[in-house]
């Protein structure tokens, strides 16, 4: 949040951190759903002939509970690896700060 806090203003702060709040909120619910559709995929992709979801020796792709999210953070840690370390606007809200007295002046870069 010390990212966010520098790059949004004091009235815009609130909206991304109730939008950050919210994904993960709704993250959990969402990787359990996901994670019961990967179960009905068969362990190797190809179940055994005449082997259907119902049956009791059936056992589920569970791996792709793990492969498929870690593709996604590491394609999303390559894009914010993109970003910059201070984004252009933080330095005009970071000076606003310091006019109202709201940040040291030693934050400034």
């Amino acid at each position: 949040s010390t990212y966010m806090d520098e790059i949004f203003s004091q009235k815009a702060f609130g909206v991304a951190i109730s939008i950050l709040y919210t994904v993960v909120f709704v993250g959990f619910p969402l990787a359990m759903i996901t994670g019961s559709l990967y179960l009905t995929f068969y362990v190797t992709l190809k179940p055994p002939e005449g082997l259907l979801p119902d049956s009791k020796d059936w056992i589920g792709a569970w791996w792709m509970g793990m492969v498929i999210p870690a593709g996604i953070v590491f394609a999303m840690s390559f894009i914010l690896g993109l970003f910059p370390r201070q984004m252009p606007a933080a330095k005009k809200v970071l000076e606003e700060k310091i006019k109202k007295k709201k940040v040291p002046t030693a934050t400034l870069r």
